[in-house]
């Protein structure tokens, strides 16, 4: 999670959660990040915006045409096997013995 784009979602919870009013005077670094790191465990604002931007990112992929790993699988081996012709290629297996 990237602190600065979730900044004040993380304000909100912080606020709702852990009733810390102002983050920049009521908690030190590590205190704030050790909390918000946990942040995802509750249903609050800096979940639903990590997950609305996940859904975003995956409607993007599946514009672009970027498969998913199952989709990948579908296709078969990820390299030609012995015999098989790909392109302007035979696929040969090189005898043992040379």
């Amino acid at each position: 999670m990237f602190v600065t784009e979730y900044l004040d979602d993380i304000c909100s919870d912080m606020s709702v959660f852990h009733g810390v009013r102002d983050i920049t005077r009521e908690m030190d670094g590590p205190t704030f990040f050790k909390l918000a790191w946990r942040l995802d465990a509750y249903n609050g604002a800096a979940l639903a915006a990590a997950l609305r931007d996940a859904e975003e990112t995956k409607q993007e992929e599946q514009e672009k045409g970027v498969m998913t790993l199952e989709e990948l699988q579908a296709f078969g081996p990820a390299m030609p096997q012995v015999g098989q012709e790909v392109g302007l290629f035979s696929i040969a297996r090189i005898p043992e013995d040379s």
